[in-house]
């Protein structure tokens, strides 16, 4: 009997452990105090939580039994730890492992509970205790489940894939192995478009899955949700498997698929849900960094980053987005320096790599690629094409993005490029609104105040700007005082104006290409039109067309060249 439990334990059917349990009770009436007995009653006891939840198993009795009978203590150890990691108790469970590693650590049941425990506190080392435990006992099922899984949420993407495969090959028509190889082609991040078709068994036997699966099926349904703009049933997978998830990993995956819909309560709530789990575990504190970006809580986000390697590309999009949205080319260059050269060309980072160009005004992209781009899954893909688009004049191609994000448009750096856009086709009042909103949304950046003083110039309330911009001195730099003049200028005041600006330095060819057009709009309004030409003439021939430059470059004396189909061209004074 007890030879029959040991192989329904070993092979971690949730639908078995009936029958083991009934087993259990007719090997106590043979024999109550076998030693045997009581071992495989705390195992079974383990593996019911394991695969079902442990918040009801309590240990006490089994535990008292195996003492009775003397089972040696480095043999209950499993349990002691189990007991404390299905209370909730992830701190007690940890911290009984000093205690056992050097007792208990030929135990393949103490390896696995032990590495339940650390990944439930988010501690990476998870994988290597279900390592040992398939080591220790090769047929013990569970153990290679869970080293699957963990390998594929904080492990390496192709090592998670041959081994989803090989549990897969180890267990013929059970839905777990379609579950672990759907995982792991889900967290690719160099994953192909077409899931495979253990995503469609995944879903299909999803009540069949064991508890720490159970997510799979929401979170891939999220995916293809995400990619068909379907926010709704997006939204809808990730709460469901925000549900079931039990550990940091889970809820921060979810997380990072909750941004992609643009729901930052959503993702909020992942990030608190990871950050419950284990507040030291990396992927938590960036997806909390990634949730503060999206709110445009710049200083918030970077406070998340600290203490995480800065090699990361996680940590490379947040500080460099950070960096992009305050006109920071440095911190942008170092933000991206930072990562190994081999992973600074992954897909996930080509926005981040495209930033530097459009920053700089340089480099002009092909307009027909900007909607694409925009619609990219990668961070900050849909601002920096939207920003392209404005600078370079690519209206048409503007104005789809800001189609695109219709039921997201409200996100406060999304709300400040649609202020640009409507500033530019001349919908004042629209632009008043979400300047406004931008200022109050998020943190002040040189970008939002910039754009607040054009709304501001544009609606003849020149006047207005000085307060605006002497309640951020720090925010701006030399760029307040070219904002100033430019709003003293607009006013008439031509020689106060030339005064603010008479001890500056033009921006140089190699600053950003935001600050440049402000210094050039200044100049024009201040009639410097041989400056001003200075200024504009490299952004023009860049490809640079927006209407800010146009609109400068028209007031200093440059000849407008229309283009059928393309953007116009400007001929020097």
């Amino acid at each position: 009997m007890l030879a029959k439990v040991s192989e329904l334990l070993h092979s971690a059917r949730g639908a078995d452990l009936p029958q083991a349990e009934q087993l259990l009770s007719q090997a106590f009436d043979l024999d109550s105090r076998s030693p045997r007995a009581a071992l495989e009653w705390m195992r079974e006891r383990a593996l019911l939580g394991l695969l079902k939840g442990g918040g009801e198993i309590a240990f006490e009795d089994s535990i008292s039994r195996a003492k009775e009978v003397e089972v040696k203590e480095s043999d209950v150890a499993f349990a002691r730890v189990a007991s404390f990691l299905f209370q909730g108790d992830t701190v007690g469970a940890a911290a009984l492992l000093p205690k056992w590693d050097d007792k208990a650590n030929k135990d393949a049941w103490y390896e696995l509970l032990a590495g339940a425990s650390l990944a439930r506190a988010g501690d990476t080392h998870a994988v290597d205790r279900f390592a040992a435990a398939t080591e220790l006992d090769p047929g013990l099922v569970i153990a290679q489940i869970h080293l699957a899984r963990a390998t594929a949420l904080d492990g390496d993407a192709a090592k998670a894939m041959e081994r989803a495969k090989a549990v897969k090959d180890t267990l013929p028509g059970r839905p777990e192995g379609a579950a672990l190889v759907t995982l792991a082609w889900a967290r690719d991040p160099a994953r192909s478009d077409t899931a495979p078709p253990d995503a469609d068994e995944t879903i299909k036997n999803a009540a069949d899955l064991p508890t720490p699966l159970q997510f799979i099926p929401h979170a891939v349904l999220a995916i293809r949700a995400v990619g068909a703009h379907d926010w709704a049933t997006a939204k809808d997978e990730v709460q469901k498997g925000l549900a079931v998830a039990d550990g940091p990993g889970v809820a921060a995956w979810l997380g990072s698929i909750a941004l992609d819909t643009g729901d930052e309560q959503l993702a909020r709530k992942a990030a608190l849900s990871a950050v419950s789990f284990s507040a030291v575990y990396p992927p938590a504190r960036m997806l909390a960094a990634r949730v503060a970006l999206v709110g445009a809580r710049l200083d918030e986000a970077l406070k998340a980053t600290e203490e995480l390697e800065t090699s990361s590309p996680d940590v490379a999009v947040v500080r460099g987005a950070v960096a992009y949205e305050r006109l920071d080319l440095d911190g942008l260059s170092r933000a991206l320096e930072a990562m190994p050269e081999s992973e600074q060309k992954l897909p996930f980072l080509a926005a981040v790599q495209l930033a530097p160009s459009v920053l700089l005004g340089q480099g002009a992209i092909d307009p027909a690629k900007l909607v694409d781009m925009a619609d990219d899954a990668a961070p900050w893909s849909d601002l920096v094409a939207m920003d392209a688009a404005l600078d370079q004049g690519a209206m048409d191609q503007a104005d789809s993005i800001a189609a695109q994000w219709k039921g997201g448009e409200d996100r406060p750096l999304r709300v400040l490029r649609l202020a640009r856009l409507s500033r530019y086709e001349a919908h004042l009042d629209a632009a008043e609104a979400d300047s406004a909103a931008a200022l109050s949304g998020g943190t002040v950046t040189p970008r939002v105040l910039a754009e607040r003083v054009f709304v501001m110039v544009a609606r003849g309330r020149a006047v207005d700007a000085g307060p605006l911009l002497a309640k951020y001195p720090l925010v701006l730099g030399p760029l307040g005082t070219w904002l100033s003049a430019y709003a003293v200028a607009s006013q008439g005041k031509i020689e106060e104006a030339k005064a603010r600006t008479s001890t500056l330095d033009v921006p140089a060819t190699g600053a950003p290409l935001t600050a440049r057009v402000i210094a050039a709009t200044a100049l024009a309004a201040m009639h410097d039109r041989h400056r001003a030409a200075d200024v504009l003439k490299p952004i023009l021939a860049a490809g640079y067309v927006g209407v800010d430059i146009q609109n400068a470059a028209l007031a200093v004396g440059f000849k407008r060249a229309d283009h059928k189909g393309k953007p116009p061209t400007f001929d020097g004074p």
